[in-house]
C-alpha cells in the first residue's frame, strides 16, 4: 500500500486545475502571474496572515526557476506551506474574477497591480502551486511505481540493488525535466501506485490528440493499462500553462502527425510512429514494447515478419471483414528503414482503416481490430524468439516457418519457442 500522500490528501489541486485553465487566455492575469513567481519579486505584506516566526521556520526562499527541478524533489514541503499558497492564490484569483465578471475591469487591474503578496510565500509561490498540481512525485521521484517515463524511456529514478531494499536505494534522476504524476488504484481498491510521465511527454500527447483520435485523452497507462484518471489530465493542461508562463517549456508545439512521418525517413521519425500505433494495442490491453519487440529487428526478421503477418491476414481475414487486403504489395530492394516504414503503415492501415465499419460476417469491428491486433502481437513474438503457447495462429506460423529461407538453426530455435 502506498505510504505517500495521495491526491485525495490534496483537495485544492482540482479546484487550482480549474481556475488556472479558465484564466490562461487572460493576458493581464497571466501577466500577473509571472510577476508573482518572478525571481526578483521582493516579499511584502499581504492580504494573508503569516507570522514572521512561521514564515521563517516553515520556508526555505528559494529562487522560483528552480522550485520545480529535480534536486528540490528529494525534501518534502509542509502540508500547511502548499495548502497556504493554493489557497491565497484561489482567492487572489477568484476577486480578480469577479471584479472581471461585473464589469470592472478598472478595478481589476488595479487590485492585480497593488497586490501584496504575503511573506513567506513569493520566492516558493510557483514551487508551491506546482507540488500542489504536479502529483506527490513532484518532490520525490523515488516514488515513482516505474523506474522510467514509458513513452519517452526518460528515467526517474536510478538503483543498484533489486529486492526488498530497492525502496531504500533508489535515487532520483536528477537530469529529468519536470514530471507530473497521479495515483492509480488497482482494480480490487487493494493497492495504490504513483503513475507518470515527464510533462514533455504529456505536452506531445496531447498536441497530437487532434491529429489522432479521441481515444488519445482517455489513454490508459502502457504498463498497468490502467485508464489515466480525467482529473489528472485537468491537473496535466493546468500544469503545462504554469510551466509555459514561466518561460519554461514552449508555449505552442507544432507536431507533425507520428503516423505519416516526412520524408527523409529517420530512425526517430519510425520510431515515434511505432510507438503511436502501439499505444494503440495498448488501449485494448494488447501491450507491445516498439523499441524492443519492433525498432531493434534486423531486416532479415524484417521480412520474416512481413511474411507471417501476410500468411496470417490470407487465412484470418477477408472481404468481409476490411475493404482490401494488407501485406500483399511486392516488395524489391526496400532499405531497413523503408522497410520498418511500409510494415507500419500496413499495420496501421490493417488493424484501424481498413476494418469494415460493419463487417459482413456480423462481427462487431472492434472484434476484426482485435484480432488483427492479436496477429500483429504474435507474429512480433514469433520473430523476437519469445515463448508462447499454442495458439490458433501456430499452424500457419509453422507452415512458414519451415517453407521460409532461413538457417536451420534459427529455424529450429523459432519451430521450439512457438510449440
Amino acid at each position: 500500500m502506498l505510504k505517500t500522500p495521495t491526491l485525495a490528501s490534496w483537495p485544492l489541486a482540482g479546484e487550482l486545475a480549474d481556475l488556472v485553465l479558465e484564466l490562461r487566455r487572460d493576458p493581464k492575469f497571466c501577466d500577473f502571474f509571472c510577476r508573482l513567481t518572478a525571481p526578483d519579486v521582493q516579499p511584502q505584506a499581504g492580504s494573508l496572515a503569516v507570522s514572521d516566526d512561521q514564515s521563517s521556520n516553515d520556508v526555505e526562499m528559494v529562487d522560483s526557476s528552480e522550485a520545480f527541478c529535480s534536486d528540490s524533489n528529494e525534501e518534502k514541503p509542509e502540508r500547511s506551506q502548499v495548502d497556504m499558497c493554493a489557497e491565497w492564490f484561489l482567492s487572489t484569483a477568484k476577486k480578480y474574477q469577479l471584479l472581471g465578471g461585473l464589469g470592472d475591469e478598472i478595478g481589476a487591474q488595479r487590485y492585480i497591480d497593488t497586490l501584496g503578496v504575503p511573506h513567506g510565500l513569493c520566492a516558493d509561490a510557483f514551487g508551491q502551486l506546482w507540488r500542489c498540481l504536479a502529483g506527490p512525485a513532484a518532490w520525490d521521484l523515488t516514488l515513482m511505481h516505474d523506474a522510467m517515463d514509458v513513452i519517452s524511456f526518460d528515467r526517474f529514478w536510478l538503483c543498484d540493488k533489486s529486492g526488498p531494499d530497492e525502496l531504500t536505494q533508489r535515487r532520483p534522476n536528477l537530469g529529468i525535466g519536470p514530471v507530473f504524476s497521479y495515483v492509480e488504484e488497482s482494480a480490487d481498491g487493494g493497492n495504490q501506485f504513483v503513475r507518470g510521465f515527464t510533462v514533455e511527454t504529456m505536452q506531445l500527447v496531447l498536441a497530437r490528440s487532434t491529429l489522432t483520435d479521441d481515444q488519445q485523452l482517455q489513454m490508459r497507462h502502457p504498463v498497468s493499462a490502467a485508464t489515466i484518471p480525467a482529473e489528472a489530465w485537468k491537473r496535466v493542461e493546468a500544469v503545462i500553462c504554469l510551466l509555459a508562463l514561466q518561460g519554461k517549456i514552449a508555449k505552442h508545439i507544432e507536431v507533425e502527425d507520428p503516423l505519416k512521418p516526412s520524408l527523409p525517413l529517420t530512425p526517430v521519425s519510425i520510431s515515434q510512429m511505432a510507438l503511436a500505433i502501439f499505444q494503440r494495442f495498448a488501449l485494448e490491453s494488447i501491450f507491445i514494447d516498439s523499441q524492443t519487440k519492433f525498432m531493434v529487428l534486423g531486416q532479415a526478421d524484417l521480412w520474416l515478419l512481413l511474411a507471417i503477418l501476410r500468411e496470417l491476414c490470407i487465412t484470418y481475414t477477408c472481404g468481409c471483414t476490411c475493404s482490401s487486403p494488407s501485406f500483399h504489395h511486392t516488395l524489391d530492394n526496400l532499405s531497413t528503414i523503408e522497410l520498418q516504414h511500409y510494415i507500419l503503415t500496413e499495420i496501421h492501415a490493417a488493424t484501424c482503416e481498413r476494418v469494415r465499419n460493419e463487417p459482413r460476417n456480423g462481427w462487431p469491428k472492434e472484434a476484426v481490430e482485435r484480432l488483427i491486433m492479436s496477429i500483429v502481437e504474435i507474429a512480433l513474438k514469433t520473430v523476437s524468439g519469445d515463448a508462447w503457447g499454442r495458439t490458433q495462429f501456430t499452424p500457419i506460423i509453422h507452415k512458414v516457418l519451415n517453407h521460409y529461407h532461413m538457417p536451420w538453426s534459427r529455424r529450429c530455435s523459432l519451430l521450439h519457442k512457438c510449440c
